[in-house]
Order: structure tokens, then C-alpha cells, then sequence
């Protein structure tokens, strides 16, 4: 006897990842304070002044 086997395609529903509200909060005092000195060498133009 031939057995004969149905394959169940189950819907994979998209998972939404989103950042914590921690997170965007940290972000955002970060990006207030971050400032590029052109004049210096690309290496540490990147400043933080807080």
C-alpha cells in the first residue's frame, strides 16, 4: 500500500523587531551631542560634547 504524505504549508507571519524606547532614547541624547570637526584628521573628527 502506497502511503501517501500531504505537506501542511504553515504561513510564517513577518516578525516586527523595533528598538526599545530605552534605546531610542539613548540614541537620541547621543545624536545632540555628537559633532564632526572637519579640521581635524578623519581618524577623530568625531566629537562628543557634553
Amino acid at each position: 500500500m502506497k502511503k501517501m504524505i500531504t505537506q501542511v504549508k504553515q504561513r510564517k507571519e513577518k516578525e516586527v523587531v523595533a528598538p526599545s524606547e530605552k534605546t531610542l532614547d539613548f540614541l537620541k541624547q547621543f545624536a545632540r551631542v555628537y559633532h564632526v570637526e572637519k579640521s581635524l584628521p578623519k581618524e577623530i573628527s568625531g566629537l562628543c560634547t557634553n
